[in-house]
């Protein structure tokens, strides 16, 4: 009977790790997808946007 409790812990932990997995591959999609298509700057969040524009502008 502890062997079960065991086993189906296991088991329990095993599916929750797959779901992590899963997650992962998810989120390593969902990256992809929008990073790459967007320049940098569009993506990011720039606390200071304002500065960095005047700045860059400078020339």
């Amino acid at each position: 009977n502890a062997n079960t409790n065991l086993q189906n812990l296991l088991n329990n932990m095993g599916s929750k790790l797959d779901k992590l997995d899963n997650l992962a591959d998810a989120l390593k999609a969902l990256h992809s997808y929008f990073i790459y298509p967007m320049q940098v700057n569009e993506f990011l969040f720039i606390p200071n946007k304002d500065i960095v524009y005047k700045v860059s502008n400078d020339n």
